[in-house]
C-alpha cells in the first residue's frame, strides 16, 4: 500500500526524473486505469519497453498494451538514487559508496518536515532527493 500523499509526490515528478530507470521484478509501479492511479508490482504483471503485459485468458499468451505507467521508487532506490548524484557531483577517488544518515536528519531539521507521524519515510526521502537533485519543494500538490 502506498500512501495516497507519495502517489501525488510521485505523480507530479518531472519526466526527466525517470530517464533511464532500470525496472527490477518487484518494482512498484502506479498504472493508469478508469478509477485513477492504482499500485501494481512487476511480477504481477510483465512490463516490457514501458509496455503492461496481460494474460490473454484465451491462449495464455501475454499481450502488451500501452498504457501510462510510473515507477513508484521505494526507499532504497531512493537512496540509491541520491548516492549516484553525490558520486557525479563529487567525481573523487576519495568518495566513498556509504549512506550518511546526518544529510538527510539535518535536511529534515531544517526543512521543518513533520517526522513519521505525518509522513512516510518515502515521502520525506524523495523530498530529500527532489530538493537535492532539482532545489525543489513540495507545496502539497506539486513541486515548486
Amino acid at each position: 500500500m502506498i500512501p495516497e500523499e507519495y502517489k501525488k509526490m510521485v505523480l507530479a515528478l518531472p519526466d526527466e526524473f525517470f530517464a533511464g530507470w532500470e525496472w527490477k521484478y518487484g518494482d512498484a509501479f502506479l498504472l493508469k486505469e478508469n478509477s485513477g492511479w492504482n499500485v501494481y508490482h512487476i511480477g504481477e504483471y510483465l512490463l516490457e519497453n514501458g509496455k503492461i503485459g496481460f494474460e490473454n485468458v484465451w491462449d495464455g499468451d501475454f499481450v502488451y498494451e500501452d498504457h501510462e505507467i510510473k515507477p513508484s521508487p521505494n526507499q532504497e532506490q531512493l537512496q540509491e538514487l541520491i548516492l549516484k548524484i553525490k558520486k557525479e557531483r563529487e567525481a573523487s577517488d576519495s568518495y566513498e559508496d556509504v549512506w550518511n544518515l546526518s544529510d538527510f536528519h539535518e535536511f529534515i531539521d531544517t526543512h521543518n518536515i513533520e517526522w513519521m507521524h505525518l509522513k512516510s519515510l518515502n515521502c520525506m526521502w524523495l523530498e530529500y532527493l527532489m530538493d537535492f537533485k532539482y532545489n525543489k519543494k513540495w507545496d502539497g500538490e506539486k513541486w515548486i
